[in-house]
């Protein structure tokens, strides 16, 4: 049977298959933690430098920062919203789920690549170095080659941010205040 013909019937089994399993029933709360999202806040041009950090509240004039690092033992920064040029988020976790699914997915579209190209035909020029690469082994080594360019790509996109103006103005955080709710970090401030 031809190898990207079973390559691509393998993928799409696995694909609807898994699509028609029932997902487990689960709660809101159940076994999963909360997100994380770290923060960066920009300032106002001579409002002072940037801060690092996690939104602990919103309050009417001001936000809570909780401080990470070398700062964390410090105590909550009130930050008032005239000094607050904007909020990016990353959720904590994002930069290794994206190294990881971007080596995954490296690895896979080369080794389909690699088993497209059928690797090398049989030798027949007689005498002299003659190697001879079965599409297994092309698609393997297509993948390995692969996994780099993903991981890079995945990276990437997994550290980049949600940005959120609030330029210094009253007016645009009463706007941002419900998008700004689920950035929040609740319970426990403890970082584990």
């Amino acid at each position: 049977m031809n190898p990207i013909l079973s390559s691509l019937t393998l993928l799409f089994l696995s694909t609807t298959l898994s699509a028609r399993m029932p997902a487990p029933e689960r709660r809101f709360n159940d076994s999963l933690p909360p997100t994380i999202y770290e923060l960066r806040l920009i300032r106002m041009p001579g409002a002072g430098s940037s801060l690092n950090g996690y939104l602990g509240a919103l309050n009417e004039q001001s936000i809570t920062l909780l401080q990470t690092g070398a700062n964390r033992s410090k105590p909550a920064l009130e930050i008032p919203v005239a000094d607050i040029d904007q909020l990016k988020f990353r959720d904590e976790k994002s930069v290794g789920r994206g190294l990881l699914y971007g080596a995954g997915i490296g690895f896979g579209l080369g080794f389909i690549v690699g088993l497209a190209s059928g690797g090398t035909s049989p030798c027949t020029a007689g005498p002299g170095l003659c190697i001879h690469i079965p599409p297994a082994a092309a698609g393997l080594f297509a993948g390995l080659i692969a996994i780099l360019p993903g991981t890079v790509i995945g990276g990437t996109i997994g550290s980049l941010r949600v940005k959120i103006p609030i330029k210094g103005r009253q007016t645009v955080y009463e706007r941002q205040k419900d998008k700004l709710e689920q950035y929040r970090r609740r319970g426990n401030f403890n970082k584990n």
